[in-house]
């Protein structure tokens, strides 16, 4: 039996989409935000959290291998060319995942798509090129690429539409740089977006509880504060 529209209002629930980093998947993340404390959090807030998996795919930094990754690479750094078939792939399964909660009765600003290393790339990608009016977006030692498309997409956008941005990136994280993420936080600013930059002393490339409770404050706000 299909649920009437007053019934899909009384249950909806907030929803962040938590993306994982390359070569791991969603259990595994999920299984170290509950570590964290974080899932019992945003349980007790009424938010869902969702943590997909990756669809596995060759991956050209391992010299072809198949590995849980949400988009390939030609190289890491962000001056790099970007693999555009391969987010552009993951963008429409994304999509059409996110578009579930919307259509079930939870309203668009009250979804939240983020994730940690190339999770929060690929969150970053999804945020500015879906039609859906986001809450937020948050990306944890992560970055975009110099030459990204996404970056157009944003320059040609209304300004009101655009999503805010939390970003923390470890100051000792030697894997994706420091200055990777800060150059991602300058050219989203730069653009009109409203981005939250902050580093994270003596931390390396890893998720931390003092960021996954400040991700907490900052998701309370959007998904549960009125």
């Amino acid at each position: 039996m299909a649920c009437s529209t007053s019934q899909m209002a009384a249950t909806w629930k907030p929803v962040v989409v938590f993306l994982h980093g390359s070569g791991d998947n969603g259990p595994g993340l999920r299984s170290w935000l509950q570590e964290l404390g974080f899932m019992k959090a945003m349980t007790a807030l009424g938010v869902l959290v969702e943590t997909p998996s990756a669809t596995p795919r060759p991956y050209r930094l391992m010299g072809g291998q198949i590995s849980s990754v949400w988009f390939d690479r030609y190289d890491l750094h962000p001056d790099s060319k970007e693999h555009v078939e391969s987010i552009e792939e993951t963008f429409a399964k994304l999509d059409a995942f996110v578009t579930k909660f919307i259509a079930s009765g939870t309203p668009p600003d009250k979804v939240v798509i983020g994730g940690f290393s190339m999770g929060g790339g690929m969150a970053l990608q999804y945020a500015f090129r879906t039609k859906h009016k986001l809450g937020g977006v948050f990306a944890l030692s992560s970055y975009v690429n110099t030459d990204a498309a996404v970056y157009k997409l944003i320059a040609a956008a209304n300004k009101d539409s655009l999503p805010p941005v939390f970003m923390r990136h470890g100051a000792a994280d030697d894997f994706i740089l420091t200055d990777w993420g800060r150059g991602t936080a300058d050219h989203l600013s730069k653009l009109g977006v409203q981005v939250q930059f902050e580093t994270v002393p003596g931390v390396a490339h890893m998720l931390v509880r003092s960021t996954t409770n400040e991700l907490r404050n900052w998701l309370s706000e959007r998904l549960v504060r009125p």
